[in-house]
């Protein structure tokens, strides 16, 4: 897991890799290698199992692995990863490696930041609403909202009027959007 500080002093978090973590081992007919596979299901509590299967929690016995499997493959995720050491077994779910080359395959840099775009479409239409920003820009509204409220923050531009029939000014011009509030 990897944490991150915003300028607002907000902290995001960006999930790589999720592991699930267990005490326990694997029964001595399976592995790591071969738990993929199509095998017998050996339950480590027998009554909870029976009764988790009998109420319908369970689908049926010795599925559980490869319908993850599955379930993954399903939303283009890899395939989980399953590790042992004797003590504890793991399942690790991993975020796809398309999503960073994709990124990485952008043929170039957008050459306007968002807050920006949103100057520029005040400029030429004072009375843009932030939906129809956020449909020119490519953004959801929400997006338009929070860039908007930095704006103004910073004092860059303001609001004159109510939402419906209210205009944007523009308090600065040609300034360097570095405000950190």
């Amino acid at each position: 897991m990897q944490n991150k500080k915003t300028l607002s002093n907000v902290w995001s978090c960006r999930i790589f890799r999720l592991k699930i973590e267990n005490t326990g081992h694997l029964p001595n007919e399976l592995t790591v290698e071969t738990i993929k596979q199509s095998h017998r299901s050996y339950p480590q509590n027998p009554i909870m199992a029976t009764t988790l299967y009998k109420i319908g929690f369970l689908k049926s016995w010795g599925t559980g692995v490869s319908r993850m499997v599955e379930a993954c493959k399903a939303v283009g995720l890899p395939e989980p990863e399953y590790g042992t050491d004797g003590l504890f077994v793991w399942i690790t779910f991993k975020r796809p490696e398309s999503r960073e080359k994709s990124i990485q395959k952008t043929p170039q840099k957008t050459p306007q930041k968002t807050p920006q775009k949103i100057l520029k479409l005040i400029e030429d239409n004072p009375k843009i609403t932030t939906q129809e920003m956020a449909s020119a820009i490519g953004i959801d509204r929400s997006n338009v909202a929070r860039n908007i409220r930095k704006l103004q923050s910073c004092g860059i531009i303001r609001r004159v009027g109510p939402d419906k029939g209210g205009h944007w000014e523009i308090v600065q011009d040609n300034f360097a959007f570095q405000c950190e509030k």
